[in-house]
């Protein structure tokens, strides 16, 4: 999930991220403690629809592209991307954003 919340971010910019970050696990940091965690992208969805729950002041009925990850990701060349992250090796489908598989590299192949 890291690697969509970083796509996602780019289209969000870091202050609103944060504000919706810590809107979803009263931290921004905590999201680094269990990178499978996808409970933001709802709170991203919610950015993108009411926006002036986070920024007051906003005056548009929109915050940007509420699809942007899934538009950067439809260039990728397969709907799963594989990849390793603290010790493991994991699968994601990029249609549904979920872990399919985790395996833990240290572990020994029988």
């Amino acid at each position: 999930m890291v690697m969509y919340l970083a796509i996602q971010s780019h289209n969000y910019g870091p202050g609103m991220t944060d504000l919706v970050l810590t809107s979803a696990y009263g931290n921004s940091d905590d999201i680094k403690d269990d990178y499978t965690n996808y409970k933001w992208v709802e709170y991203m969805k919610d950015a993108h629809e009411n926006p002036w729950k986070y920024l007051p002041d906003w005056k548009e009925s929109k915050y940007v592209d509420g699809n942007y990850v899934s538009n950067v990701l439809r260039f990728f060349p397969s709907d799963k991307v594989k990849y390793n992250y603290d010790g493991k090796r994991i699968c994601l489908n990029l249609k549904t954003m979920k872990v399919e598989s985790k395996i833990d590299l240290n572990s020994k192949i029988k």
